[in-house]
């Protein structure tokens, strides 16, 4: 007997995106004010600021050291007669310290987050958020064990080797003549493949397909497109770290969750504020957190990149404001624990929303 497929009517796609656009926007508000008002975040926050502007500084002297080889390999090609002059002015304008420290901008959101979760133990951070929401799930989570540091390391490397190399290397084939007009339509159908291999809704199809066209036809545009591309690679990117505390425990999913114990710790405040306050005001309800403790059993995904692709647009969404909240010089490494804390609170009403999503379709 054939398989048949059920397409789901582009009100109800539609309609899921849009929920998916709210929860990753509310839970980006309301869980940066839910962290700005925990005593512990900012008290780890002030003890690391030093530590983590060092670090970054220290990153950029030597990625401006690195590329000095290849400023003087493009020096030399300069003086050839073979050699494309406009190739030449747009890599060279590239590899340029100013335009390092732009391109360093969006990568210090990855970077800091990664030193304050495993250098600066800012998953305590996260942890104390998660304790004041859903103690029981946040002890039971807390007990498991995380991926080996070295192994940690390792992937973050390879992670942002891969997102550096991946920025250079549009931006080299953005330079070539012809081919260069295609790489924003090219790059927007890798995004979205996925997308149009697995998704029952002939509408969503023909909304994507009709952007990629769109992209690659229209020149006026294409500027634009690429910017936009490059916030959604650095959200993406970031939302993958600052979930690390998360999703670095989903590599023992097989193993369940420990007991709960009769005697919790105390190093965290398990007890949720009423009244949210911002530079000596108090906020108003609406965008204050919400409780997100009544559900009594939460289990874990059991995949890493299952929970990134399922929750795709509202990782995507909670994590753009911080995109560009982390890449103010010096106000947004003050950022970083407040960020890392609303991410516990994400983390809570994406699970809370999947939990509802199910009992409304049985």
């Amino acid at each position: 007997m054939a398989h048949q497929t059920t397409h789901r009517p582009p009100a109800v796609v539609f309609d899921r995106i849009l929920s998916e656009i709210h929860l990753g926007l509310t839970s980006s508000v309301r869980g940066f004010i839910l962290a700005w008002n925990n005593d512990y975040v900012w008290k780890t926050q002030l003890k690391s600021f030093s530590s983590l502007l060092i670090s970054t500084l220290t990153v950029y002297v030597v990625i401006v050291c690195f590329c000095i080889p290849f400023r003087m390999l493009l020096w030399f090609l300069s003086f050839s007669p073979l050699f494309n002059t406009e190739t030449y002015a747009h890599l060279h304008d590239l590899l340029s310290p100013s335009n390092l420290l732009v391109r360093l901008c969006w990568f210090i959101p990855l970077f800091a987050v990664f030193v304050m979760n495993n250098l600066l133990g800012y998953e305590k951070v996260f942890f104390s958020v998660l304790y004041s929401l859903h103690p029981t799930f946040a002890y039971q989570l807390q007990l498991r064990p995380r991926q080996k540091f070295l192994t940690m390391l390792y992937y973050f490397i390879r992670r942002t080797t891969i997102l550096l190399g991946f920025v250079m290397l549009i931006n080299l084939f953005r330079s070539v003549p012809l081919l260069g007009r295609f790489v924003p339509a090219l790059w927007l159908l890798n995004y979205v493949r996925h997308t149009l291999s697995h998704t029952k809704s002939l509408a969503v199809r023909v909304v994507l397909l009709s952007m990629i066209a769109i992209v690659a036809f229209f020149e006026p545009i294409q500027s634009y497109a690429m910017s936009l591309l490059h916030i959604q690679l650095a959200a993406t990117s970031l939302a993958r770290e600052l979930f690390d505390t998360y999703l670095s425990r989903l590599h023992h999913t097989k193993t369940p969750l420990p007991p709960v114990p009769l005697e919790k710790p105390q190093v965290y405040s398990n007890t949720l504020s009423t009244s949210f306050y911002m530079f000596g005001f108090q906020l108003p309800k609406i965008i204050q957190p919400l409780p997100l403790s009544t559900i009594h059993e939460l289990a874990p995904h059991k995949h890493v990149r299952h929970f990134l692709r399922k929750h795709y647009v509202s990782l995507l969404i909670f994590t753009l404001p911080y995109v560009f909240l982390l890449s103010i010089p010096l106000f947004g490494f003050f950022c970083v624990g407040f960020a890392h804390g609303a991410a516990a609170y994400a983390l809570l009403a994406i699970m809370q929303a999947e939990i509802e999503r199910k009992q409304q379709q049985q």
